[in-house]
């Protein structure tokens, strides 16, 4: 559920922008990249659920953190894109 290029794009969006000239086309490429990637992120959500459920594991949202939690150290880095994963059908509940 590779949510993080959602979480960056807004920074790198900004900085495009801060340019003098602004770099409007790659923030325009990078704009239509987070539109891609929140249906990615958007269908691995549906996935994984659907497995939790086909394999019996349980609460998807608890299965992954669980995965997170023994696969990555620390808390997840901040910031995070919380509209874009909304839209992915990601909650704060899976993340935080």
């Amino acid at each position: 559920l590779e949510a993080r290029g959602l979480d960056v794009a807004s920074l790198g969006h900004a900085r495009f922008m801060k340019g003098n000239p602004p770099d409007t086309v790659s923030a325009d490429i990078l704009s239509r990249n987070v539109k891609d990637e929140t249906g990615h992120v958007g269908y691995a959500v549906k996935w994984f659920k659907y497995l939790c459920e086909k394999r019996s594991l349980g609460d998807p949202i608890k299965v992954w953190q669980g995965y997170v939690t023994s696969l990555f150290r620390g808390a997840l880095r901040t910031p995070f894109n919380d509209k874009a994963r909304l839209e992915a059908g990601m909650t704060p509940a899976w993340y935080l």
